[in-house]
């Protein structure tokens, strides 16, 4: 098992992956980074928990979007039913792996949780 660190939000995060993922991860990570970025910047967020939950609301919107383009790819393009096994499955891997994220980035948001009801 490798493990990373990624920076999101001006913090430091040590994720764990499979050996050979920590480029993958690392993409992930810039990518969540973009996001929250993104969010903070329009200044409609009143904290990390709020920004996080917000972040994580986007990308599964994200996914949502792609799952209907591949629905809608899917009955227009019956006739070519390799091409949409091969998307499904692009797209299948891709929603596993947001989703992997947004756990992790959950797991985290609960920490700070558990540390601000500490304090």
């Amino acid at each position: 098992m490798a493990s990373v660190t990624i920076q999101v939000n001006g913090r430091d995060y040590d994720i764990a992956c499979d050996e050979g993922q920590e480029d993958r991860v690392r993409a992930l990570g810039g990518y969540v980074d973009e996001n929250i970025r993104k969010i903070a910047g329009s200044g409609a967020v009143g904290g990390d928990i709020h920004l996080y939950v917000l972040t994580s609301l986007l990308m599964a919107d994200e996914v949502f979007e792609l799952r209907e383009q591949l629905q809608n790819a899917g009955s227009t393009q019956q006739e070519t039913p390799d091409l949409n096994l091969a998307i499904s499955q692009a797209v299948g891997e891709r929603e596993a792996q947001i989703s992997a994220q947004i756990d992790q980035i959950t797991e985290q948001v609960e920490k700070i949780v558990q540390k601000a009801g500490n304090a």
